[in-house]
Parts: structure tokens; sequence; C-alpha cells
């Protein structure tokens, strides 16, 4: 059971530092806040749907 937690917690900070990364990355382009947001939360989505350890450049030509 312990294994489990921890890995949910890690995958936890995985999506968490996406949506950071995201929203920064937009901000840091002069897009509002809106567009930043949106932005961040696509890409949190798609890192807790990816299986690979590293997201390929295909899976995220949709928000790149």
């Amino acid at each position: 059971m312990a294994s489990i937690k921890v890995a949910v917690q890690y995958g936890d900070h995985i999506a968490d530092n996406a949506f950071v990364a995201g929203y920064l990355a937009e901000r840091m382009n002069k897009q509002t806040i809106a567009q930043s947001l949106l932005l961040a939360q696509k890409l949190s989505h798609r890192v807790t749907t990816c299986s690979d350890a590293i997201i390929p450049s295909d899976s995220m030509r949709d928000i790149m």
C-alpha cells in the first residue's frame, strides 16, 4: 500500500509542476491570465494521461 500512495503523490507532483510550468511560460510570453490558465490546464492534463516519462513532441503539437 505504501508504494501505491507514493506513486499517486509523485503523479500529483508531476501534474502540479506541469501546471505551473504552463502558466509561467504563457505569462512570460505576455499572454493573459485566462490564456495562461488554459495552457496550464491542458499541459497538466496531458502529462497525467501520458504513460511515458517523456511526452513525445507529436503528442504536444496541438498545445505548442
